[in-house]
């Protein structure tokens, strides 16, 4: 999940749908030690840690629900809520709506089903907009930052055998690519903090 939010948070609204094997904290948690108590734990601990520090939101969570669980076990009497929805919370306010579907005869599975409704136009067009931007940024400060180094003398690389030639080529990729990544972390291309 990280590796998708690295990539494309900041270009698209990103939900992820799973059975997480978590129950969540309904509410905010006010004790150091929350995850000790009946029924958490260090792992969930770790998933909500990571849905703060990612700017994400417990979709199931923010709608009312008729049915209280997902995971069930009718012989064991067994019911847990450990399916969820998680979304950017910039883009919450686009769902219409996020239900557990309750429990029927074609139901086969031991989980319930959650339905999320988004509607296909979220007039993202300030969305594609700062996309735009940041991509024309990026050219603007590689374009600055690209002019500033000098140009690597094909004289200076042509003989192979040369330990010196070997290194200065080297050196001159490292410094292309420093510049690459400079460029779209300060035209916000790519994220500055990762998880």
């Amino acid at each position: 999940m990280q590796v998708i939010i690295n990539e494309y948070n900041e270009a698209v609204p990103i939900k992820f749908l799973s059975d997480f094997n978590a129950q969540l904290p309904r509410s905010k948690v006010t004790s150091n030690n929350w995850y000790k108590s009946k029924g958490f734990n260090a792992h969930i601990r770790l998933l909500c840690d990571f849905l703060v520090g990612n700017e994400l939101s417990i979709v199931d969570f923010m709608f009312y629900q008729k049915t209280s669980y997902t995971y069930f076990n009718i012989s064991r009497n067994i019911r847990t809520w450990i399916d969820h929805v998680f979304s950017t919370n910039y883009d919450v306010c686009y769902i219409n709506s996020c239900d557990i579907v309750s429990l029927d005869d074609s139901n086969v599975s031991g989980h319930l089903p959650i339905r999320i409704l988004v509607p296909t136009d979220t007039g993202h067009s300030d969305l594609l907009y700062t996309i735009d931007t940041n991509n024309y940024t990026y050219c603007r400060i590689l374009e600055e930052q690209l002019s500033n180094i000098p140009v690597l003398s094909v004289e200076s690389i042509a003989v192979y055998d040369n330990a010196n030639s070997q290194t200065e080529m080297g050196d001159y990729v490292d410094t292309l690519k420093s510049i690459f990544v400079e460029a779209a972390k300060l035209a916000k291309v790519i994220p500055n903090n990762l998880f």
